[in-house]
């Protein structure tokens, strides 16, 4: 078998779990080309061709839905400028139609709802086409749609079949699509590539794990959290993540809002780091504050380490997160309750080391990819 996989991005959990199924998937001896959005620096495209057997290509991709960081009067012009660099998803349907034919594709898999080259490049060569939902979709989250029905109409016509990440991608999912459709297949990770954390007294590290090129990770909840606990001096934060240029708006910011908390010394942005069980490894506390997860693979990874973790009520973290056993669960727009919590977790190694315990141990009983359940 030879898949094509489309990917809507070189960064994030979506390329780390699109590149693991890769890996994952030449065991049975299936061979994987790819097409990624051009967005990743030499270093990272270099990593991904190491990965990949087939071909790989790296294009703009045409992002079907109109949400963005930019206000709303800006959108159609975004809308336009996209147009022009991929008409809609069809700009480089050649490049992709040679792909196909070069490395003898037998079924497309595009890792994203929001990008439509797969579907159309199966529809061309008529070949199946699966569509695998990583976001939450519909009025009032992010990922929202102009016409949503007649979205929906074009997507089931598109595809073999749906598959959701998690339990709350599925529900959500069968709001706009047969559930016959629609087939529920979490994410894993390979846990034995995670260090099981040891918890001490003294330092605690705090960290969030989300690239500051997207403003859906929620980052400003993370610094008003870590505001609340400046006078704790042995609580160290950290923002893992890939970072836009600094003239742009949204890490001016978060810059503006560590400055005028007086944290620029407590709260360090640590770029891009592709080592995810390095960073575990580095945590005592995860706080990942995204509003619309609809899986959240970076509660996994933390669990997978021994490490506490704090999400937000609502959406993926729902499905992983025992609220008193493995972690906890803080409401939504509540950075009292937020500090509160870790303040407790930095204090309490022991309850950070029975937290983390269950963790790994409900990662291992349910989201080990190499297990066989």
């Amino acid at each position: 078998m030879r898949v094509l996989h489309v990917l809507n991005s070189a960064y994030g959990g979506s390329a780390l779990s699109t590149l693991q199924l890769i890996e994952e998937l030449k065991a049975h001896g299936v061979t994987s080309s790819l097409v990624c959005l051009n967005n990743a620096d030499a270093e990272t495209e270099s990593a991904i061709r190491s990965r990949v057997e087939g071909s790989v290509l790296f294009i703009p991709l045409y992002w079907a839905n109109k949400r963005s960081r930019v206000k709303w009067w800006k959108r159609p012009l975004l809308e336009l400028f996209t147009l022009s660099k991929t008409w809609a998803g069809y700009r480089y349907q050649r490049e992709i139609s040679a792909l196909i034919r070069q490395d003898r594709i037998q079924l497309i898999h595009t890792s994203t709802l929001v990008n439509n080259e797969g579907a159309i490049a199966g529809r061309r060569h008529h070949l199946p086409h699966v569509w695998h939902a990583r976001e939450l979709i519909g009025p009032g989250t992010y990922y929202e749609f102009p016409q949503p029905l007649q979205w929906a109409q074009y997507v089931l016509s598109s595809c073999a079949c749906l598959v959701a990440n998690s339990k709350i991608t599925e529900d959500n999912l069968r709001r706009y699509f047969p559930a016959e459709k629609v087939k529920y297949i979490p994410n894993g990770i390979p846990i034995s590539g995670f260090k099981v954390r040891t918890h001490r007294a003294g330092n605690c590290v705090v960290g969030m794990i989300g690239n500051v090129t997207s403003t859906l990770k929620n980052h400003q909840a993370f610094i008003r959290m870590a505001v609340r606990l400046k006078e704790l001096p042995h609580i160290t934060f950290r923002i893992y993540g890939s970072l836009p240029p600094e003239a742009d708006s949204y890490l001016s910011g978060l810059r503006g809002l560590i400055t005028a908390g007086g944290m620029e010394e407590r709260i360090q942005f640590m770029g891009h780091v592709s080592d995810v069980p390095s960073i575990a490894a580095e945590l005592d506390v995860l706080f990942h504050p995204t509003e619309h997860e609809s899986f959240g693979r970076i509660f996994i990874e933390a669990m997978a380490g021994g490490v506490p973790v704090i999400g937000m009520a609502g959406g993926g973290g729902e499905e992983m997160i025992i609220h008193g056993e493995n972690g906890f669960l803080v409401e939504k727009n509540n950075p009292e309750q937020a500090a509160l919590l870790v303040g407790k977790l930095a204090d309490d190694p022991e309850l950070r080391s029975r937290l983390g315990a269950r963790g790994r141990r409900d990662v291992e009983s349910m989201y080990d990819s190499r297990a066989d359940f």
